[in-house]
């Protein structure tokens, strides 16, 4: 039996509109699309229980829904957002001036 690739015919399903094309939103376009294969290939997926998804990590190592992906670009963004807020406070001369302690309540939210 010939198993057939869920991207055959891939380009005749696609109804790609000229005019998000126009406005650059290629990807996001494609994005949509991909996403739409994936719901007539596989179906609807539900995601996993939390408890679920920790059994199967714990006994096999596996991220099979990409939850530690996720958090690890969560993590990244927040990273770069809070050195952004930090370069911008050391711009400023009297934050500076302030003990170390005191800078951390301040970016804490404690002061």
């Amino acid at each position: 039996m010939q198993r057939l690739s869920p991207w055959v015919g891939y380009r005749e399903k696609s109804v790609v509109s000229a005019k998000l094309i126009e406005h650059g939103q290629w990807f996001e376009c494609v994005r949509q699309e991909k996403k739409k294969l994936e719901a007539e290939v596989f179906g609807r997926m539900q995601p996993l229980a939390l408890t679920e998804y920790r059994r199967i990590f714990r006994c096999s190592g596996l991220d099979i829904d990409n939850r530690q992906q996720a958090l690890t670009k969560r993590y990244q963004s927040y990273t770069r957002r809070l050195e952004t807020y930090i370069s911008f406070a050391n711009k400023i001369s009297t934050f500076r001036k302030l003990p170390p302690a005191d800078q951390a309540s301040l970016f804490k939210g404690d002061g």
